[in-house]
């Protein structure tokens, strides 16, 4: 028989308790600027992955204009694999959630899912921009959205008309050319738009804020480039701000809608098929948040929150929590009254910074990040009178993003060269019929470069320009 063990010795044998998972390394890194359309994404772990966990809903890519990414999801010891299926779009703000399930081999758990961010690249062009032709979506278009509606590989457009309460859907011919549009009834003045899979189908949903029926409508998609009829949930007054974000980290996306009229911001919890249950509204240090984007700022894996405000000119990065909610960290002035707000890392140092429409200045602010979470007091440039909305987007191709406002007052849209810096020079603008209202970044005809599609609520019409 064999001697008996002490006590000690047979504590010492016990299994040890499952501790937790932690996200170690990720590659791409966070933010990352011009990354090739076909990289491959990699999460490694500080323990060995147990391969029972992981499942292709794993890990989840979705690029802003090709949605939901189909790929293989492959576990190499430490590391999850995720390899596209296709190339991005290019030229596109990428988002990859890795999920809360995921497991270590002894048991560890992640305490969270874990979220970042990075950039493809696009073809280098000269921005010389050619007008090729000329949409009527319908009465007063303002914000417009780019995407692959169909799944076919090609962008198709979304606008959202404030005058004919109604989204007017086009698709692309895979040529860049577009018929007639399909119409999709609203709600009130509908105005900005945006778009996320809201009940895990990989089919791309749209939302619009109706800014004066104070909601918002949920257009979700069939896949084929149709949605279903609108669903309206209730917000605040003058709904402006979209940011889709997994606020109790369940898996699927909830809705962040900053409201200018009642100055403050309405959380939106999904039920989990793309419906959306009570309203939770919370009324923000500063006045009329008008802007809203979600991004980890801190490294730690949980989205974080930026909101513009229009009535106290600045903007806000809010951290969320290990637990849940969110802690302010900084307050930066943003030069002006903020309409919109674009977010991306201006000089490739790994931090993630903002730039605003300023309407009340007739100025674009950049507000460069001095550490994880914290702005600073923008630098502003001058564009024509009263900018309604600023994009990022790499037109030329140089890796670094540049920016370019829609000026309703000046009639114009005007791009500003970034230098690789942070520092914006060589200003092009391009005229409107009459209003500058909204601007659109992407590759419309397939050849790798950034086009644009330029929106005039007063001219009611979108021109497509070809960047050569």
């Amino acid at each position: 028989m064999l001697p008996a063990l002490p006590l000690a010795a047979l504590l010492s044998l016990a299994p040890p308790a499952p501790g937790q998972l932690h996200v170690m390394v990720v590659s791409p890194k966070p933010h990352s600027l011009a990354v090739p359309r076909s990289k491959r994404l990699v999460v490694r772990f500080d323990n060995i992955l147990d391969p029972r966990s992981v499942d292709d809903d794993s890990l989840i890519v979705t690029g802003r204009f090709s949605g939901v990414m189909p790929g293989a999801v492959q576990v190499l010891g430490d590391r999850l694999r995720f390899t596209p299926a296709h190339p991005f779009a290019p030229g596109e703000w990428v988002t990859a959630r890795v999920a809360g399930t995921v497991r270590g081999i002894g048991g560890q758990t992640l305490a969270h899912g874990h979220a970042w961010n990075f950039w493809t690249a696009s073809s280098p062009a000269s921005v010389t921009l050619t007008l090729e032709d000329t949409l009527f979506p319908g009465d007063t278009p303002y914000g417009g959205y780019a995407g692959d509606f169909d799944h076919d590989g090609d962008l198709d457009l979304a606008v959202a008309n404030e005058g004919t309460d109604d989204m007017a859907v086009y698709i692309n011919d895979g040529a860049g050319g577009y018929g007639p549009p399909v119409k999709y009834t609203a709600g009130n003045v509908p105005s900005p738009i945006a778009a996320a899979d809201l009940n895990a189908d990989t089919h791309m949903d749209l939302i619009v804020g109706n800014t004066l029926s104070a909601n918002i409508s949920v257009f979700l998609g069939h896949g084929d480039g149709s949605f279903e009829p609108q669903s309206s949930y209730g917000t605040g007054d003058n709904p402006r701000g979209l940011a889709p974000i997994d606020l109790d980290r369940d898996g699927d996306l909830d809705l962040v809608v900053a409201n200018r009229g009642s100055s403050d911001v309405s959380f939106l919890y999904n039920q989990g098929d793309g419906h959306f249950g009570n309203e939770h509204r919370e009324d923000l240090p500063g006045a009329g948040e008008d802007a809203a984007s979600a991004s980890d700022v801190n490294g730690d894996g949980l989205e974080d929150l930026l909101i513009g405000f229009y009535n106290s000119d600045q903007v806000s990065v809010y951290l969320a929590g290990q637990q849940g909610g969110f802690t302010l960290s900084s307050t930066a002035a943003s030069g002006g009254h903020v309409w919109q707000m674009a977010v991306g890392d201006l000089n490739g140092d790994g931090l993630l910074d903002a730039v605003t429409a300023n309407s009340s200045t007739s100025t674009a602010g950049v507000l460069m990040a001095v550490a994880p979470g914290v702005l600073s007091n923008a630098v502003t440039y001058p564009v024509d009178s009263f900018p309604l909305s600023v994009v990022l987007g790499d037109p030329d191709g140089d890796g670094d993003l540049d920016l370019l406002t829609s000026n309703f007052g000046g009639g114009s849209f005007t791009l500003y060269r970034n230098d690789g810096t942070g520092i914006f020079g060589n200003r092009f603008d391009l005229p409107a019929a009459i209003a500058g209202s909204c601007a659109v970044l992407y590759d419309r005809d397939g050849d790798g470069d950034l086009d644009l599609a330029a929106l005039d609520e007063l001219a009611d019409h979108v021109r497509l320009y070809r960047n050569e």
